[in-house]
């Protein structure tokens, strides 16, 4: 049995913590137990998808008690000692834990699961089976599920998380305090679940660890996930970046020695294939080779070279991509979760001696140009109660808004960061009072009690103050802001700078900063992102351009083709690369190119001078469908041979497959008759034979597909293997 497991950097520490983010997050109701467990079809998950982004409008979840709902995982699920089922759209899960945790680790699945979809190019089969996802209090717990639902004795606690063969099934636990982790357990593991139903594959570990960086609003109910840049550990993209400066590594080994890695390097190398067009799309048809089993004979180097091109011509890319990105946070001191763009601190640092601390990788004098990688996540509005935010300049200001409801101690801001702990503090402090305090850079501590009024205005409005910072050459003015629009009441305070401390206030980087209780703090910085409606539908990739999938059949029929592709198909797929990061007009445009060319394309393959079976896979290819044939294998008893083949939409085009099988020598039997499907985007539609073929060497398979009223036949010869071998079509 093989296993995949997720490691964890945290261990448990103030657990009653858990209790007050979980209430927070808790939004979607969990129905009782009904007499039957109701299909997917009536336990629906509208959600709104905006490239990697998911806001959810009505998840429903139901508690069905000890009733074993239909999963992938077939008769190996049973009832636990402590735990009910529950079940949503696409999951069911098995817990001990309280409904409002079961309901916000099935709302992060849901919300997660267009965007592993997209990651793997596939759904599971059937839209009316669910998936199987245990979900445990504790280690021993999980192992004693997993005990009742397979048998295996098994003993561990597999760092939080564990996707089994045995079941094809996702088994978590809380291996750490934060939810942050806990959530990223849940959907790392789910999308090696995914990948386990569909493809018999886990899925690369650089896919998991990539996907589940991940930033979750609870208030609007949104999940980001395949983030580059957030906040709180594991922080791979911090790791990552880190280690490959100190021991870079080249593209030409990078792609053996992380392509199945966990962790930082390998996340890095992930998201430096993902946040390129060119390279994601690539990426696709390195993704449907590695499912197709390329990888059990070869190495990853002689596949990514068949794919990109001499990987010698990346290296360059790679090692500038490394230099030039940006974590734009360091965890410096426990413990933080994050809830969209706020930091939650949970206030009780692990030195004593300072506070809890996440650095934030910017100074008040740099000027930003948007970026993309920068923290990819929804943006906040501009508070009114933080004034105008402006960096880059000779008197820059900088801000942050407060919710003191849960703190005890103080939260804010440091600026002048300096050797890890020096900095001018700028924060507010429980009971109203304003605290500036730069005795590392020899600034007074000031202590400012805020007015009754702001006080006043605070309470009315959950204790909440705006906090804007401006440096100017001989002062540090800061003001302070609470209260409702149109009602906002303001404090103004200043303390005198030197020239070498308005220096190094301007040009070092800052610091979130709290202790006690569990302060919110959200940092507003010029990061020149852009506010998006996220109401609004839009493609689940990272540029958003609904015309990904037709380019991607593009670019896996012009790599199948190499030097025989027509220009017409080279052009086409130019012509929409070109589009893909542009305005919506243009991306537009181009997928109505694609309408308008597309047959003419096909026509230009038809008659390429390419070997006949390449040509007719590379017309496959452009209709969108994946092929993946399973194996043939000659029962132990000589006399029958079983054979499959998986065949998959990408497009949302109709296409109708219709498979036939012969055989050599000649048969003593008959072949089965030809069969005819229609293909779902995105479900793989398997057909199995079962055939007394005593004599029989080789299976010959046609693939018919019907498209835009094109017919394509695809040839494929299969070898039939001994009994315990395997074989594939390629």
């Amino acid at each position: 049995m093989a296993s995949f497991t997720h490691d964890t950097l945290m261990r448990p520490r103030n657990a009653a913590m858990i209790c007050l983010v979980v209430s927070a997050l808790a939004v979607i109701s969990v129905s009782p137990a009904p007499a039957q467990v109701p299909p997917p079809s009536a336990t629906p998950a509208k959600i709104i998808v905006n490239g990697t982004t998911s806001t959810a409008v009505d998840i429903k979840i139901v508690n069905v008690g000890q009733q074993i709902p239909d999963t992938y995982a077939g008769s190996k699920v049973k009832p636990t000692p402590g735990f009910q089922f529950y079940v949503s759209r696409h999951y069911a899960m098995k817990s001990n834990h309280a409904e409002d945790y079961v309901r916000m680790m099935l709302t992060m699945a849901e919300l997660a699961y267009p965007h592993w979809v997209n990651v793997a190019g596939a759904e599971p089969p059937d839209p009316e089976k669910r998936m199987y996802v245990v979900c445990a209090t504790d280690a021993q717990q999980m192992l004693e599920a997993m005990k009742s639902d397979t048998g295996l004795g098994m003993s561990g606690g597999y760092g939080g998380g564990i996707t089994i063969w045995s079941n094809k099934s996702a088994y978590n636990y809380p291996s750490g305090t934060l939810l942050y982790h806990q959530r990223a357990l849940m959907i790392h593991e789910n999308l090696h679940m995914l990948q386990m139903i569909v493809f018999n594959s886990p899925g690369s570990e650089g896919f998991t660890f990539s996907g589940e960086q991940h930033v979750y609003d609870a208030a609007k109910k949104q999940l980001t996930v395949k983030c580059f840049d957030k906040a709180p550990i594991n922080n791979w993209t911090d790791s990552g970046l880190t280690e490959l400066r100190n021991n870079f590594v080249p593209f030409t080994s990078a792609v053996d020695k992380f392509w199945n890695d966990r962790g930082g390097p390998a996340v890095i190398y992930t998201q430096f294939l993902w946040r390129d067009p060119d390279r994601w799309l690539k990426w696709c048809v390195w993704r449907d080779e590695y499912y197709a089993g390329r990888l059990n004979g070869e190495p990853n180097s002689r596949l990514m070279a068949d794919i990109f091109g001499p990987l010698e011509n990346l290296n360059a890319d790679w090692e500038k991509w490394i230099r030039e990105q940006r974590n734009s946070f360091q965890y410096i001191d426990w413990g933080w979760e994050q809830d969209g763009n706020a930091l939650v601190a949970y206030g009780y640092p692990k030195d004593p001696n300072y506070w809890s601390q996440t650095n934030l990788n910017y100074a008040p004098g740099e000027k930003m140009e948007y970026n993309p990688l920068r923290m990819d996540y929804p943006a906040e509005p501009h508070s009114p109660l933080v004034g105008a935010i402006n960096q880059g300049t000779a008197q820059p200001s900088v801000g942050y808004v407060v919710d003191m409801s849960r703190g005890t101690g103080f939260g804010g801001m440091g600026l002048g960061l300096q050797d890890s702990r020096s900095m001018c503090q700028v924060v507010i402090a429980k009971g109203g009072v304003l605290v500036i305090d730069g005795a590392d850079l020899g600034i007074a501590r000031k202590e400012v009690p805020l007015i009754s009024r702001l006080q006043e205005a605070a309470n009315g409005t959950g204790q909440r103050y705006g906090v804007t910072m401006q440096i100017k050459p001989k002062q540090l003015a800061v003001t302070v802001r609470a209260g409702a629009p149109g009602g906002i009441v303001r404090q103004y305070t200043t303390v005198p700078i030197t020239s070498d401390q308005y220096e190094r206030l301007i040009n070092k980087p800052m610091s979130i900063i709290a202790r006690g209780g569990s302060p919110a703090i959200t940092p507003f910085i010029d990061d020149q992102r852009p506010l998006r409606d996220y109401s609004k539908p839009a493609a689940p990739n990272f540029w958003r351009f609904d015309g990904m999938e037709q380019l991607a059949t593009l670019y896996k029929a012009a790599w199948r083709l190499k030097d025989k592709a027509p220009q017409s198909l080279l052009q086409l797929k130019e012509d929409m690369l070109a589009a893909v990061d542009q305005a919506p007009n243009v991306q537009a445009a181009a997928v109505k190119a694609y309408e308008r060319r597309i047959l003419d394309v096909a026509r230009d393959m038809r008659n390429c001078d390419a070997d006949a079976q390449l040509k007719a896979l590379a017309l496959a290819d452009l209709t969108g469908t994946a092929i993946f044939a399973g194996t043939a294998t000659r029962f132990k008893d000589g006399n029958r041979v079983d054979a499959s083949v998986t065949l998959q939409a990408r497009l949302k085009d109709p296409v109708e497959a219709t498979v036939r099988i012969a055989v050599s020598p000649k048969p003593i039997v008959a072949p089965p008759k030809p069969q005819r499907s229609p293909l779902v985007t995105y479900r793989p539609k398997q057909i199995d034979f079962s055939l007394p073929l005593p004599n029989a060497a080789t299976l010959a398979t046609t693939i018919e597909l019907s498209w835009r009223g094109q017919t394509i036949e695809v040839p494929l010869t299969q070898s039939i293997a001994a009994p315990e071998r395997k074989s594939r079509y390629r």
